[in-house]
């Protein structure tokens, strides 16, 4: 797996557009060139930040992986100057890819560290990923499949 941080170009519109991301508050994301994403073609999985509800947390992150939205609720922070902690408090799985959970995991461990890289500055800062949760099996993604 190789994930990157970037701006999603004109090139990659239609693809993040497919992917049907949807807001907090279950509203459509009409994605444009120059919003940010991290991802690995490779393996076909997107992580888009979605925001929160007035600036307030959770703030609500998705990937996009085996074709299904997998939300997780996070939160993140400065714990010294040079340390910076990105928490996922709650990830939400669909029940029609929790068999893959561990790998499923895995993918959002290294996403979430590459999508942390990328929202700092100064990319000599020690990010620090961590996952507090147990994941839940939700009976659909956040796309309704």
């Amino acid at each position: 797996m190789s994930f990157s941080y970037e701006e999603v170009g004109k090139e990659n519109l239609e693809l993040l557009n497919s992917l049907e991301f949807r807001s907090w508050d279950n509203e459509p994301i009409i994605c444009y060139p120059g919003r940010e994403w991290c991802l690995d073609k490779s393996i076909s999985a997107f992580l888009v930040p979605i925001g929160s509800f007035r600036g307030e947390t959770p703030y609500y992150v998705d990937l996009s992986y085996m074709g299904r939205i997998i939300r997780m609720e996070t939160s993140e922070g400065m714990s010294a100057p040079d340390s910076f902690i990105f928490k996922i408090n709650k990830i939400s799985i669909p029940e029609s890819i929790w068999k893959n959970k561990e790998e499923i995991i895995r993918v959002i461990a290294e996403a979430s560290k590459e999508y942390a890289f990328g929202i700092l500055l100064d990319k000599n800062c020690n990010v620090n990923v961590t996952i507090a949760c147990e994941p839940d099996c939700v009976e659909v993604d956040y796309n309704g499949r």
